[in-house]
């Protein structure tokens, strides 16, 4: 990568609080397997609000429940990690798979957040927000739409046509969407 390429950065996950008191934090992944997110070790953690961006090393990670439980190298307290809450914890885009023809691959669910999903007809239904693993078929989770929240199965019959470019999801919806 040349000093004159903008990185492209893939949120994977949020610091949801502190976990205990010595500096473990609840996590919410947006990885297809929740524990995907300790397949990286190092983490760069985004403050929205204040657009900073800090490197950050994985020291540890676990399942816990239907979330995840992390520790980071000198982040040892309580208080250190809620000064942590609501960032977001992300990774340049060149760290993740290809991900080829496999939709269940990381890297390929971090292209589909953020895109725009349209109806064949040009109807706006909002943004990709998270994608969710059922079994059965992935699904867009897409939010910000004049129809508020829908979730859209990831099928050939539903997405018609992916400009990843653009970022704009095509889809047909099936009666009853």
């Amino acid at each position: 990568m040349s000093g004159t390429e903008e990185i492209r950065w893939v949120t994977l996950g949020y610091v949801m609080g502190a976990f205990g008191l010595k500096g473990e934090m609840r996590v919410r992944s947006l990885t297809e397997r929740p524990d995907g997110i300790f397949d990286h070790p190092v983490w760069w953690l985004f403050n929205p609000k204040q657009k900073t961006r800090q490197e950050m090393r994985l020291g540890s990670g676990r399942l816990h429940g239907k979330g995840v439980v992390a520790t980071l190298a000198g982040v040892t307290t309580r208080e250190a990690v809620q000064a942590l809450f609501g960032t977001e914890i992300q990774v340049p885009r060149s760290m993740l798979p290809d991900g080829g023809d496999d939709p269940g691959v990381d890297g390929i669910w971090a292209d589909l957040i953020g895109c725009q999903v349209v109806e064949v007809d040009g109807t706006e239904l909002g943004r990709v927000v998270e994608m969710m693993a059922t079994g059965a078929n992935d699904v867009l989770i897409v939010r910000g739409g004049p129809e508020g929240e829908k979730l859209l199965p990831y099928i050939e019959e539903v997405v018609v046509e992916l400009d990843l470019d653009r970022q704009i999801i095509k889809v047909k919806l099936m009666e009853g969407m």
